[in-house]
């Protein structure tokens, strides 16, 4: 089951799914609903000046979940990078620790 949640930006973190599109005070839609943050997209809210946004959260999220949730983020961050042997392995570690405390998850 998914709620909204109206949160600040200073709590926000990549990987966090819009609950509604951001729009500006012109009503220019900055990031549109479903999208998922990433750190360029946070910095770029800030630059606007967006104070606040409504997010998606997930009640009782399984670990299978959440492990397909942070790979999706990661393969969008290291997208450009997919030829780059080392970016790969940065992004396997990178996979690793935040998935770590997850009881049952995937070894990849």
């Amino acid at each position: 089951m998914k709620r909204i949640k109206h949160v600040s930006l200073d709590e926000v973190s990549p990987g966090i799914s819009l609950a509604l599109d951001v729009v500006d005070p012109a009503g220019n839609v900055l990031l549109r609903k479903d999208s998922l943050l990433t750190d360029a997209n946070i910095a770029k809210l800030r630059n606007k000046k967006i104070a606040s946004i409504s997010i998606c959260i997930e009640d009782n999220i399984s670990n299978e979940q959440e492990y397909e949730r942070v790979t999706r983020l990661l393969e969008h961050q290291f997208r450009k990078m997919i030829d780059d042997p080392d970016m790969q392995k940065l992004k396997s570690i990178i996979l690793e620790y935040r998935t770590r405390t997850l009881p049952h998850r995937r070894n990849g």
